[in-house]
């Protein structure tokens, strides 16, 4: 019955199909939406279905997509941005109404790609956006640089010589959680469209997130709008889901949380938590090796200690569908190979489908908003149970009744 609910509340039903719509009206933009379908389905995740749609009108368009989305089968939307195209502002309406992740693709033909450049100012899609950006990078064999876009009212010397805390310490670590490597700069400015232009060179790709929902009826007023106008570059827009309710109760449940454990190394530490979701029957005990194996060849690219104390080793499985999360308190510490030559107490092991995985990014997001806080850590290494251990990440709400007295 858990394990049921489980899987209803965090994963794809794997009977059902899920397509990727990639929707064009040039047949010239045809071979780039497609590879970037692929590149977002992964090997098993989706299928994808092309549609065409005449540039003259987009309504014909939405309205098939409405009919997958009724029947709970359109996963993710990829469209082009041209002016010859369906119209953007309608596309964006319907994704932001149906909330279906989306990625909307200017290319420029002949342009070869040198480098993808990821610009964000934190916000629901920088997950997302360096997602993609990793995918786009890996399969053309390119570096990912990243832009933090900073408001000049916002920057202060002290701001910037302490060292980062709460929400900006999240997004500091999102790209090694995410096996992103490259340069970063701020740019702070109260211009950022024009600033983001400037820093676009020749051979660029430029990775934004899509605007808020505000946004939806005036979207020539957002800033990917004013940016695409200021450049010429190739230019894709991510849009991300809502962030959904996902608890970490419903993922770490059980003996999942593994508190005082004590490993020789981080290949026991991974050893452990792989054995942890197998006894869970998150894993099929065949898979275990596999699993580990995977596992330290992600370690071997880049060391998943993000600070804090903390690692995040992930798992990408063709054919799985979802989520399943074990942590590891480590006490004495286990030697991660982290960059700030700590020992990391806190292991969180993470496996998700291939392709795009909305849960796994919120997952992450979730963990890592509570492990940025020393009170939470310092918290965990007292917990002696797993459950004491789920109260200090996701404490209970608790109501006091009339009296005082709690209900």
């Amino acid at each position: 019955m858990r394990q049921g609910r489980i899987e209803h509340s965090v994963a794809r039903d794997p009977s059902r199909e899920y397509w990727i719509v990639a929707l064009v009206s040039r047949k010239r933009d045809e071979a780039i939406v497609q590879w970037y379908a692929d590149l977002v389905g992964g090997r098993r995740d989706f299928r994808v279905r092309m549609v065409r749609e005449d540039s003259r009108a987009a309504g014909g368009a939405i309205e098939r997509l409405r009919e997958l989305a009724r029947g709970g089968s359109l996963g993710f939307l990829i469209a082009p941005l041209t002016a010859e195209g369906p119209r953007v502002k309608e596309l964006f309406e319907f994704v932001t109404e149906v909330d279906v992740p989306a990625l909307f693709v200017r290319p420029v033909p002949g342009r070869r790609i040198r480098r993808v450049l990821v610009a964000s100012a934190g916000g629901p899609h920088t997950l997302q956006q360096l997602w993609i950006a990793r995918e786009i990078g890996g399969a053309l064999n390119v570096p990912v640089s990243g832009i933090r876009l900073v408001g000049a009212e916002d920057h202060t010397d002290v701001l910037w010589s302490s060292p980062p805390a709460g929400d900006a310490l999240v997004e500091n670590w999102t790209p090694r959680i995410l096996g992103v490597k490259g340069e970063d700069r701020r740019l702070i400015s109260d211009h950022f469209a024009q600033g983001i232009a400037a820093c676009v060179r020749p051979g660029d790709l430029l990775v934004m997130g899509a605007p808020s929902s505000l946004y939806a009826g005036r979207i020539g007023e957002s800033m990917p709008a004013l940016v695409a106008r200021q450049t010429k570059a190739p230019f894709i827009v991510m849009k991300s889901k809502r962030a959904e309710s996902v608890t970490l109760r419903g993922l770490l449940w059980g003996r999942l949380v593994l508190p005082d454990l004590r490993p020789a190394s981080k290949e026991a530490a991974i050893a452990a938590l792989v054995e942890a979701l197998v006894r869970h029957n998150q894993a099929p005990r065949a898979c275990k090796e596999n699993l580990v194996r995977r596992a330290l060849r992600r370690e071997r690219v880049a060391s998943t200690a993000v600070g804090c104390e903390t690692a995040f080793p992930h798992v990408r499985l063709p054919g799985f569908h979802g989520v399943a999360v074990s942590l590891a308190i480590c006490p004495e510490g286990v030697d991660f190979g982290g960059d700030d030559g700590r020992r990391t107490k806190f292991v969180y092991l993470v496996i998700s489908s291939e392709g795009f995985c909305d849960e796994h990014l919120a997952v992450v997001a979730r963990i890592a908003r509570r492990m940025v806080r020393d009170e939470v850590r310092q918290a965990l290494l007292g917990c002696a149970t797993p459950s004491e251990a789920l109260d200090v990440l996701e404490p209970r709400l608790v109501a006091v009744g009339v009296g005082g007295g709690v209900a």
